[in-house]
């Protein structure tokens, strides 16, 4: 623990010092665009890419360990991503647990400007869909192109060149049918290539409920809306749509979080918190300042016996650490709130005694 504080200290006030790991063998497969699929005037992409679960140049069998080289360490849920033997293949149970915002799948035009992206949430063989809804101005696809990249700025500290394919404008008649089609034939080349049992995604040429849970809501939650014919009876379930109530970060929140990620100091704090304890850089801050605040107040108040330098003391920290995006400011401040309150009552009882 100790050296691991000493390391964040190192590492937050250094600005030249860049971690950066880079995973190898990505490959955008296919770029597909298609109009009016579900609404006049929108615009879906269809791209199938591989983020191998292991180094496909590694001159070695590492299938024993996981490396930076591996996609399979970059997931929040490594089982599978370690073998008994160096001949058994890995195989990693949740390929859809990809470390949020690692990546991105994004579609450029000529001038290299971003039109549309979404995070990629899934390892191995998988496919991505973005969609531009009605109202854009895009008339011409040429020099279009379909991207994987690492965010900017870096704060997963994953470090890859971008990898990019041309995309292909759909002729179909019929737009929709086309897009469901594609879609049913990209999960099946997946099926095949993860060696999986027959009608484990693809059953009488409908998708099934793994199918949609382990390759379609990765892609594109919700998907069912859009083309209802390609799923089996049975799977047409939205199970991200429930919206949690009274969680949103506040406009003081998201003002630091955004002034914050993008310094390289919070990229490094970030990047040692999931090398090391597989956490959040914010969660990892908002324990480390709660510590400070616990051992800072319990200081003064043996030093001084007084509640309200204690609660000074105990609050100091805190207020700090939201500046690095934790620990919630709505939490601090109507603790804050409280305690004033209660000091207030304190004294109120001592004047009037």
């Amino acid at each position: 623990m100790k050296k691991f504080l000493i390391a964040i200290i190192i590492f937050t006030f250094s600005t030249s010092l860049v971690l950066a790991d880079t995973p190898k063998g990505t490959v955008v497969n296919s770029a597909e665009i298609y109009q009016n699929v579900q609404d006049q005037g929108d615009i879906f992409v269809l791209v199938g890419y591989t983020l191998p679960a292991q180094d496909p140049n590694a001159t070695e069998p590492t299938n024993l360990a996981r490396t930076t080289n591996d996609w399979c360490f970059y997931l929040t849920d490594q089982s599978g991503c370690v073998t008994q033997t160096s001949t058994l293949p890995v195989v990693p149970f949740f390929p859809e647990t990809l470390k949020y915002g690692a990546l991105f799948i994004r579609l450029k035009d000529s001038a290299n400007n971003v039109k549309a992206e979404k995070e990629i949430l899934r390892i191995t063989s998988s496919l991505a869909i973005l969609k531009i809804g009605q109202g854009h101005t895009i008339t011409d696809f040429t020099g279009y192109k379909v991207c994987i990249e690492s965010p900017q700025p870096n704060i997963k500290n994953i470090n890859i060149a971008s990898n990019c394919l041309n995309t292909q404008l759909s002729a179909l008649t019929d737009q929709n049918l086309g897009f469901g089609n594609a879609i049913l034939d990209q999960v099946i080349n997946i099926e095949r290539e993860e060696s999986l049992e027959t009608n484990t995604f693809i059953e009488n040429q409908l998708i099934t409920a793994n199918g949609q849970v382990n390759i379609l809501d990765p892609a594109y939650p919700n998907l069912f809306d859009v083309v209802p014919q390609i799923f089996a009876n049975g799977v047409q379930f939205d199970i991200k749509t429930f919206e949690e109530v009274g969680t949103n970060p506040s406009a003081l929140d998201n003002r630091y979080k955004t002034e914050s990620s993008a310094t390289q100091n919070f990229s490094n704090i970030e990047y040692l918190s999931q090398q090391y304890f597989g956490l959040q850089g914010t969660l990892t801050i908002t324990l480390l300042f709660v510590f400070i605040s616990v051992v800072l107040g319990a200081f003064v108040f043996i030093k001084t016996k007084e509640i309200v330098l204690t609660t000074i003391g105990g609050f100091l920290p805190l207020v700090i650490g939201m500046q690095f995006s934790s620990p919630i400011s709505s939490y601090v401040l109507g603790a804050l709130l409280i305690m004033l309150i209660a000091t207030a009552i304190v004294f109120g009882r001592r004047w009037s005694n």
